[in-house]
């Protein structure tokens, strides 16, 4: 036991210097521009459509972390520096179910105010602007609402049927506990997702996400109220809700090859431009985080 614990203290020391070098290294190839420290490649390619919306002139580089805690990681190295490597450089966090509690609080982080920045992303707004542009919808300003009226149904019942996953998930953060299992990254895990017909998955929770067992009652109480408290479309887990997101569009898009569902009698000439449906495509169309225009905007004056 004593062993692992040796084993895991010095991964962890070679990690952060691993992340101090590469910092030291990005610093040393952009001297006196801003570095941005993301979460993951998502998150890069997010921000990297919408700070340009922001600011077109603002240029800075990218270091990705693997993950939250990477982040914080950058936060202690540049605390812990004794020289000047904390000097323009600004993290970037998802609000997820745990907020900020890694961090020390500062002018140079930034956390969204929803769950992740998927959570931006899956929305009517973008399912809207994708009907109109991507699907060749643009004469037909009633059938783009049907559509929109239609996935807010079906987001709706989705956010339902995952209540309980994200639950539990949400009882993990706060507990402060790892899950067993790595969270599964196929939307059937979470529910089955027809046009119109949202249903439970064929999998069992506990196969997904084992329940915490021996929580004292008045914590489990108090966490499921404050769970309960939460709006789902903007504060359950951003990544499910993207994984729905594409399987509704995948869905959408069969119809409309097939003039079936929601396209059936009509005739709309075109293609369904699919190779459209990624992560940047949809940051273009997204709202985007409280307060981020103004971070941007001090961090460029």
């Amino acid at each position: 036991m004593q062993s692992d614990y040796i084993t895991r203290l010095r991964e962890s020391r070679d990690a952060t210097s691993v992340l101090k070098m590469r910092l030291i290294n990005l610093r040393g190839r952009i001297p006196g521009r801003p570095i941005l420290v993301f979460e993951g490649d998502d998150d890069k390619v997010v921000y990297g459509r919408w700070i340009p919306r922001i600011r077109s002139n603002f240029y800075y580089a990218a270091f990705v972390c693997k993950g939250k805690r990477g982040v914080a990681s950058v936060q202690k190295i540049c605390d812990e520096d004794l020289g000047s490597l904390h000097k323009d450089v600004y993290l970037f966090i998802d609000r997820d179910y745990d907020d900020d509690v890694q961090f020390r609080s500062s002018q140079q982080l930034f956390m969204t105010d929803r769950y992740s920045v998927e959570n931006y992303l899956v929305s009517g707004e973008v399912v809207n602007s994708i009907a109109r542009d991507e699907f060749p919808c643009h004469e037909y300003p009633d059938l783009v609402q049907s559509i929109v009226a239609q996935f807010e149904r079906d987001y709706s019942d989705f956010l339902r049927e995952t209540f309980e996953i994200n639950r539990r998930l949400f009882k993990y953060r706060r507990l402060k506990i790892d899950p067993p299992k790595s969270i599964p990254t196929k939307v059937a895990h979470f529910a089955s997702v027809a046009i119109g017909a949202i249903g439970i998955s064929s999998l069992d929770i506990e196969d997904t996400l084992p329940s915490i067992h021996a929580i004292p009652r008045r914590l489990d109480e108090d966490l499921c109220s404050e769970f309960d408290g939460l709006n789902p479309q903007l504060r359950y887990r951003g990544k499910n809700s993207f994984l729905f997101l594409l399987k509704w569009l995948e869905l959408l898009a069969a119809d409309f090859d097939g003039k079936s569902g929601i396209f059936d009698g009509l005739r709309i000439a075109g293609k369904v431009r699919k190779k459209e449906f990624t992560l940047g495509a949809f940051a273009s169309k997204s709202s985007m985080p409280l307060g981020l225009a103004s971070f941007i905007n001090r961090m460029a004056a």
